[in-house]
C-alpha cells in the first residue's frame, strides 16, 4: 500500500490500552513506532520515541482513562517529541474518546469549559486535527474549530451506522417485526432519532417497523440521577437503548428499570464508550441481572474493565477497522466523506471479518 508520506502510529496509553493503536497498526500492515512513556523520580512526565519520524504522518494515540490530566499530558509531551524532537511532518491525535467532551458549556456560574481548555491545550502544542468518534454533542467540534487563528479540524467518525447494523442484525436473528429506539433521557433523543433513520433506511425487505421512546430523568446531583417518567409505547415491544457514555451507569440502570416497569423487552443497550467510572459495578451488575435485558453493547473505544469483560451479556463493536480506514484516507489527503456512508462501512467491516491475520477479540461482535 502506497502513501503520500511514511506513518507513525505512536501510542501514549497506558499499556491495558495499546491493543487498540496495534491492532490499527496490523491492519494497515504497519509496525507501531515505540512511545516510552515513564517518569523521573520527581514525578515529571518523561517521552522518548525511539524511531525516527523525521517527514512521518504522525497518529498520536491517548486513551480517556485515569487520571485524566496525566493522560493529556503525556499526550502534550508526545506531541512534543514529534514535532520538535522528532521534526514529524504532520501530527494528529487520535481520541476515540475526546477528551473534555463533558464540558462543552457552562450550566452554572463560575464552571470551566473543559471542552474548550483541552482545544487551546492542544493547538497549544501544534496540533491541527483530531481523529475521534461518538462526540458528545456537535458543538465540541465547533469549539475545536475556532480555537487559536486557524483551528483544530476534528474528523469525527459517526457510530451510528454501527449501531444500525446491529440493531438490524438483532432484529433479523430474533425475529423482531418491531423496533423502539429508546434514549435514557431526553438530551440523547436526537440521537436515537437518527439511529432509528438510518435503520428504516437500510432495512431493504426486512419486514420491520419502528417507534421513538424516551425517559425523563432528574439530576440531583453531577453522579446522582433519578429516572422518572417515559415518553412513547414499548409494551411488549424489543427496545434499542441508545446513549453515548457509559460512565457510572446510574442512568442507564434506571432507564432500564423505568423501560422494563413499562413492558418493554427485550432490551438491548448500546453504548459508544465504556468509560465506567467509579461504582460503575453495581449498576451494571443490576443491568444485566434484569430479565428484560438481551445484551449490553459498548463500543471499544476503551478497554473494558475486568467485570464488563466477566459478564456474558456484554459485548464489544470494534472500532480498529474504522480508525484504520480514516488513517489510510488522511494519510492521502483523500476524503472522509465516504466514511458517514453506511454501505462504504459495512464493506470495511465486512473485510475485516474475513481477515484472519487479525485476532478478533472473543467479545467482538460481527458487522457488516
Amino acid at each position: 500500500m502506497r502513501f503520500h508520506s511514511p506513518i507513525a502510529i505512536i501510542d501514549a496509553s497506558p499499556t491495558e490500552a495499546r491493543i487498540f493503536s496495534k491492532r490499527i497498526a496490523s491492519l494497515i500492515d504497519l509496525q507501531e513506532h515505540d512511545g516510552k512513556v515513564s517518569k523521573f523520580k520527581d514525578g515529571e512526565t518523561k517521552i522518548v520515541i525511539d524511531q525516527s519520524v523525521r517527514g512521518h504522518d504522525a497518529y498520536l494515540f491517548q486513551a480517556y482513562m485515569p487520571q485524566i490530566g496525566e493522560r493529556l499530558y503525556e499526550l502534550q509531551n508526545m506531541t512534543s517529541a514529534c514535532r520538535t524532537g522528532g521534526q514529524a511532518a504532520k501530527v494528529t491525535a487520535v481520541m476515540p474518546y475526546c477528551f473534555g467532551q463533558r464540558g462543552e458549556r457552562p450550566t452554572r456560574a463560575r464552571e470551566s469549559v473543559p471542552a474548550a481548555v483541552v482545544a487551546r491545550t492542544l493547538y497549544s502544542v501544534g496540533i491541527r486535527k483530531v481523529l475521534t468518534t461518538g462526540l458528545h454533542t456537535d458543538a465540541i467540534q465547533t469549539i475545536f474549530d475556532v480555537v487559536g487563528d486557524d483551528g483544530i479540524k476534528v474528523e469525527h467518525l459517526e457510530f451510528q451506522p454501527l449501531a444500525a447494523n446491529y440493531s438490524l442484525r438483532v432484529a433479523k436473528e430474533r425475529g423482531y417485526s418491531h423496533l423502539a429506539f429508546g434514549s435514557p433521557d431526553s438530551g440523547g433523543t436526537k440521537r436515537a432519532r437518527n439511529l432509528r433513520k438510518v435503520v428504516m433506511s437500510k432495512r431493504g425487505d426486512l419486514e420491520l417497523t419502528s417507534s421513538i421512546a424516551t425517559a425523563d430523568k432528574y439530576r440531583a446531583d453531577d453522579d446522582v440521577v433519578e429516572v422518572e417518567e417515559l415518553a412513547g409505547d414499548v409494551a411488549g415491544k424489543p427496545v434499542i437503548l441508545y446513549d453515548d457514555i457509559g460512565d457510572t451507569l446510574g442512568t442507564i440502570k434506571g432507564a432500564v428499570e423505568l423501560y422494563a416497569k413499562h413492558g418493554a423487552g427485550p432490551i438491548h443497550v448500546v453504548l459508544i464508550h465504556p468509560v465506567l467510572g467509579d461504582g460503575y459495578e453495581r449498576n451494571l451488575e443490576s443491568i444485566v441481572n434484569n430479565h428484560c435485558v438481551a445484551e449490553v453493547v459498548f463500543g471499544n473505544t476503551l478497554p473494558l474493565k475486568p467485570l464488563a469483560r466477566s459478564l456474558d451479556k456484554v459485548k464489544i463493536v470494534p472500532l480498529e477497522p474504522f480508525f484504520a480506514q480514516a488513517i489510510r484516507r488522511l494519510n492521502k489527503d483523500e476524503s472522509i466523506s465516504e466514511l458517514h456512508d453506511y454501505d462504504q462501512i459495512m464493506g470495511i467491516y465486512r473485510e475485516y471479518s474475513t481477515n484472519v491475520n487479525i485476532e478478533k477479540d472473543k467479545k467482538e461482535l460481527i458487522l457488516g
